[in-house]
C-alpha cells in the first residue's frame, strides 16, 4: 500500500521555489535576525560547536537554540556535521559582525 502512494506522487508541473521562498521568509528571517543578535553566528566564526557548546558559551537554554540552529541549517546559512555546527561560505560573507554589508541585510546596525 505504501508503494502504491509512492507511486502516484505528482511532480509539480512549475518551479514552486518563490512560494517556498515566502513561506520560508516568515521563519526564516527572525532566526538569522536572533542568530545575529545572540552572537551564534560570530561564536560560530571563531570554531565549530555543538548545541551544548553554543548554549554553554552564550549562557542560553538548549530548545530555543536548537529552533534557531535548525532553521538556520535549512535554510542554509549553518551546515551540520557529526553534531557540530559550522558557518557556510554565505554566513561569512553576509552575516558576520564584521562584514561591512551586515547591516543591509539584517535592517539595522548594532556595531
Amino acid at each position: 500500500m505504501v508503494q502504491e502512494k509512492i507511486t502516484n506522487i505528482q511532480l509539480p508541473t512549475v518551479d514552486d521555489r518563490s512560494l517556498w521562498d515566502v513561506i520560508f521568509a516568515i521563519y526564516g528571517y527572525p532566526a538569522l535576525l536572533l542568530a545575529h543578535r545572540l552572537k551564534i553566528f560570530s561564536t560560530l566564526a571563531k570554531n565549530t560547536c555543538t548545541l551544548s557548546e553554543i548554549c554553554n558559551t552564550l549562557n542560553l537554554k538548549p530548545r530555543p537554540v536548537e529552533a534557531i540552529l535548525t532553521t538556520a541549517t535549512a535554510l542554509g546559512f549553518l551546515s551540520l556535521h557529526e553534531e557540530r555546527y559550522r558557518l557556510t561560505p554565505v554566513t561569512e560573507v553576509y552575516l558576520l559582525e564584521s562584514s561591512p554589508i551586515t547591516s543591509d541585510f539584517l535592517g539595522y546596525d548594532d556595531r
